[in-house]
């Protein structure tokens, strides 16, 4: 039945250009010659290979790569259709994923913006940049404004990031429960990183005092951020008498 085949230029495109199968092979599956299959590509105008790409070619398949990235439907059918990233079909083919890139390229084939391919890897692989996968991950401490947060995935009530305010959690270990969303934790010397519960207050909104910058609190670090100058001088000084 593939006797004559050859002769038909679809046919023969697809094995000879996108199949990638050389002359000799398309000659056997057809029971023909090899300078009969080529004839039939010259009269089809099918540019033919070069002797060093055939040599390249051959050595691909030596190694058992994976050509099949060179057709056009079975790598549109991979990219866009069942949504493989360039290096999950780089690897499939055993090349580098520069080289997908190309063949995308060379096809017209429509690539995907750098974060519909980040939100497509992180749909297909859920909380791998989350916590301990992520390439920013602290230790699950953090710091904003001054305060110290700390990771709770499973609080009940946390930020967006999942971290919540030390302070909170101090406070709430001491009186075994959560904090109402009126109730707020005061740091009585002003020093929003000092959670040790001695310097921890509970209070309400309305209670609450109109912000750590007033004045008693403002000449209250002042008195300590001089207390610690005097201290760090004295222990220098010591050091060579």
């Amino acid at each position: 039945m593939l006797e004559k085949l050859y002769r038909d230029r679809d046919w023969l495109y697809k094995k000879y250009i996108t199949e990638e199968l050389p002359i000799s092979k398309i000659a056997k599956l057809c029971n023909a010659s090899n300078n009969g299959i080529w004839y039939w590509l010259k009269k089809f105008n099918i540019k033919r290979r070069t002797l060093e790409q055939a040599q390249r070619l051959r050595a691909l398949k030596k190694v058992g790569s994976n050509i099949s990235y060179r057709d056009f439907e079975w790598l549109n059918q991979k990219y866009t259709i069942k949504k493989y990233s360039a290096c999950k079909i780089a690897k499939i083919c055993s090349v580098n994923y520069n080289t997908i890139w190309k063949w995308l390229d060379k096809f017209h084939i429509k690539m995907r913006a750098l974060d519909s391919a980040l939100g497509l890897y992180c749909s297909k692989n859920p909380g791998i940049r989350k916590g301990e996968n992520n390439a920013r991950w602290k230790g699950g401490i953090s710091h904003s404004n001054g305060y110290i947060l700390i990771h709770q995935p499973n609080y009940p009530s946390i930020n967006r990031g999942r971290y919540i305010a030390e302070h909170r959690l101090v406070i709430e270990k001491a009186i075994g429960r959560y904090l109402t969303k009126n109730e707020l934790v005061h740091h009585i010397n002003g020093i929003k990183n000092d959670n040790r519960i001695e310097n921890l207050r509970l209070l309400t909104r309305e209670t609450h005092p109109g912000g750590h910058d007033s004045c008693l609190t403002i000449v209250r670090n002042f008195i300590i951020q001089a207390k610690n100058i005097l201290n760090t001088k004295n222990s220098n000084t010591a050091r060579f008498y």
